[in-house]
């Protein structure tokens, strides 16, 4: 998950001096290699282009709150899903008896 990797990046982050060389991750898979200007402020992808300027335990408190919203979202969305499928069995059922009354019937 997207924000599992951000925590890890931040963890990282606290191991490095800054001037020091590393590799920045721009994505899961792409990394650009750069140098540490500050270990004190990160900028936070919030979405749609936006960041914003954080502390390094302000951004990790952020991401335990997206992760946690996100899994309740996926949990829900599960839920939903579970019903859905309940419904279609019913429908399907439904349509199978219609069907038998209406061959019974000719």
């Amino acid at each position: 998950m997207r924000f599992n990797n951000t925590k890890s990046s931040l963890a990282q982050l606290k191991e490095l001096d800054e001037g020091q060389e590393a590799l920045i991750p721009l994505t899961a898979s792409m990394y650009v290699p750069g140098n540490i200007a500050t270990t004190e402020k990160v900028l936070v992808d919030v979405g749609t282009g936006y960041y914003v300027e954080h502390a390094p335990k302000d951004a990790s408190a952020y991401c335990d709150r997206k992760i946690s919203f996100l899994e309740e979202q996926m949990k829900n969305l599960s839920d939903v899903i579970d019903a859905k499928k309940a419904q279609l069995d019913d429908a399907g059922m439904q349509l199978q008896q219609k069907r038998a009354q209406a061959e019974q019937q000719q």
